[in-house]
């Protein structure tokens, strides 16, 4: 595909999203906040009500496509780009264990195993 300058227009490459660790809450409260019952949520966006019910309870994590739809229809963000939360969980790791130099996907578990029972999000 050519500009008009004549230069050759690169695709980018596309990035890959992960939803973010404390969506539940991010998404009941935009909801409660904009006066929609789950119903309402649930036809806006084109899913069943229990869906929406399990998402808000975190027993189940919307797709990137359903969390696209969540963030136009409540105004909220809930997509990061997977390599800023690798990224975010290395620096925690580093500062845990300096002596190791790569972070492995066991290790990503762990960390996100030990947030958890602290309760971070």
């Amino acid at each position: 595909m050519s500009t008009s300058s004549g230069q050759r227009k690169r695709k980018l490459p596309e990035l890959r999203y992960e939803v973010v660790e404390d969506y539940p809450r991010r998404i009941r409260e935009a909801r409660e906040r904009l006066g929609f019952t789950r119903e309402l949520l649930a036809r806006l966006v084109g899913e069943k009500e229990s869906v929406i019910r399990r998402i808000e309870e975190g027993t189940l994590e919307p797709t990137v496509e359903l969390a696209r739809k969540l963030e136009k229809v409540l105004k909220i963000k809930l997509l990061v780009p997977a390599s800023e939360v690798v990224e975010d969980l290395e620096l925690e790791y580093e500062s845990e264990r300096p002596e190791l130099e790569e972070l492995t996907l066991g290790d990503i578990v762990e960390i996100r195993e030990r947030k958890k029972k602290r309760g971070e999000t």
